[in-house]
């Protein structure tokens, strides 16, 4: 359960810079402060909860944030053109990687 909460809480947070900060405007040191967890140890609740363990898959991840970023500041800057393809595209990374053998 606690577990549970403490992922809540961090999706929340997530939600709340994006829409004070833009989506280009969210960093992981300000998420990790307001969660109350240091940098590395966020990163690592994330990849764990989302069952991203291999290098190769966290960097497509970053890879396609960035590319998600960079269409929305050069696209739709103050809009959300970009920002609301996010859960679907997430959701499309992560069926990928759970489909995926695992090592």
């Amino acid at each position: 359960m606690r577990r549970a909460a403490k992922i809540a809480t961090i999706v929340h947070q997530t939600w709340a810079l994006s829409r004070t900060d833009g989506l280009a405007g969210i960093s992981m040191r300000d998420l990790a402060e307001r969660v109350d967890l240091r940098q590395p140890s966020l990163y690592a609740a994330l990849l764990q909860v989302a069952g991203v363990s291999r290098a190769e898959d966290v960097d497509l991840f970053t890879a396609i944030c960035a590319g998600l970023t960079r269409q929305q500041v050069a696209n739709d800057p103050g809009g959300d053109r970009w920002v609301a393809q996010a859960r679907r595209v997430v959701g499309m990374f992560l069926a990928e990687v759970r489909r995926q053998p695992s090592e």
